[in-house]
């Protein structure tokens, strides 16, 4: 009986050995489609933009891809910038071409290193006006909602209770934070809770905090650091490449642009009295973006590329809250334009035609003032 349910055994044995081994390859294969499909969508997030491709393409320092009168146009600004000692660069983009770029001056005096499409200025509160969008960026992916209490996220001395998502985009109330507390917080540190001290009280010993309070919402939010969580939000999924926070002013790279005051020499203006940074504060003033960078996130932001259009009346309202920035539109061209340790970013977008022009100096230029040369630029682009 035994011989001869052994046989029998062994056969039950072998398909139950078939099946699992289908079953395995099954899952394994389901594995590696879903692995696959992950590793494209992240390579995906991470492709550089097209903007910053038609960037890279360019070989020469000076860019001139205009055609007939405006070709000459820019020829003759060249001269001017040159005589009228213009220091800066600027870009003119139309849909995803260069149009025109160009340079005048150093990015770095002490180690004579020019300004190059690469270089990488202090964005001041373009910064906030990016944290905005990504708080956006949150609520239309369902991470947070417009009525969410910040303290429900940020259980801080400090935070007013009553303070939502809403109210904070808005600036409505304020908070601050002292000196002396902001100096704990780091971009590459996830921020704790006894570093973030907020008062609505402000002293002589306090700064404005609210655009503190959004950097450390956005960390908290993505249980990373401010600095990964930028990197996830902004870098990888826009395709920038010259983009970071710092972590002070010994926190310095190649392409890095300094400031400088105004001075004269041989009734010339020149770039020589460097203008010191000072103290580089956590969400405030710690962000370095080159023009291009610049241009890819504004562009994804203000044509709804970035979060859905449902949420553009919020931001359009909470960028114009933003203390030192100055936003203007007309009919379909916007303006912007901040400024910070004497350096200023200027930026110029028309929505009818997908064309922009930006402008970045290092130098409080009198003889030819950036207004004056951007509108100069801009005419080539409409």
């Amino acid at each position: 009986m035994n011989s001869k349910k052994k046989p029998l055994r062994i056969g039950v044995i072998l398909i139950i050995l078939i099946i699992v081994a289908v079953f395995g390859i099954g899952a394994e294969l389901k594995l590696n489609v879903n692995y696959n499909k992950e590793q494209s969508k992240n390579a995906a997030q991470i492709q550089t933009s097209d903007i910053e491709t038609a960037v890279l393409s360019q070989t020469q320092s000076h860019v001139n891809n205009l055609t007939g009168k405006d070709k000459k146009r820019l020829k003759n600004l060249y001269s001017n910038i040159s005589n009228r000692r213009f220091f800066g660069s600027y870009l003119g983009l139309k849909q995803n071409n260069v149009m025109f770029m160009g340079s005048n001056g150093y990015a770095n005096v002490s180690s004579k290193a020019t300004l190059k499409k690469d270089s990488q200025f202090l964005t001041g509160h373009y910064q906030e006006f990016l944290n905005n969008a990504i708080i956006l960026k949150l609520v239309d992916n369902g991470k947070l909602k417009l009525s969410t209490k910040v303290y429900n996220k940020i259980l801080s001395p400090g935070v007013p209770r009553e303070l939502t998502i809403h109210t904070l985009l808005l600036n409505k109330t304020k908070v601050y934070i002292t000196k002396k507390n902001i100096s704990k917080l780091k971009a590459s540190n996830y921020a704790s809770m006894s570093d973030l001290e907020l008062t609505q009280k402000k002293s002589k010993d306090t700064l404005l905090a609210n655009n503190v309070l959004k950097a450390v919402l956005i960390s908290k939010t993505l249980n990373k650091s401010y600095s990964d969580a930028i990197d996830e939000m902004m870098v990888n999924s826009l395709g920038l490449m010259h983009t970071r926070l710092i972590s002070g002013q010994n926190d310095i790279q190649a392409n890095d642009v300094n400031s400088y005051g105004y001075f004269r020499s041989s009734g010339l203006p020149v770039q020589k009295n460097e203008v010191s940074l000072g103290t580089i504060r956590f969400g405030i003033d710690d962000m370095r973006m080159s023009l291009t960078d610049i241009a890819v996130t504004y562009r994804a932001i203000i044509t709804n590329k970035y979060f859905s259009k449902k949420y553009q009346d919020v931001f359009i309202e909470s960028e114009n809250k933003i203390p030192g920035i100055q936003q203007k539109k007309y009919k379909n061209v916007t303006k912007y334009s901040s400024t910070v340790f004497n350096q200023a970013i200027y930026v110029v977008y028309n929505e009818s035609n997908d064309s922009m022009t930006i402008l970045g100096t290092n130098f409080p230029n009198k003889n030819l003032s950036a207004p004056e040369l951007l509108y100069s630029l801009n005419r080539l682009v409409k």
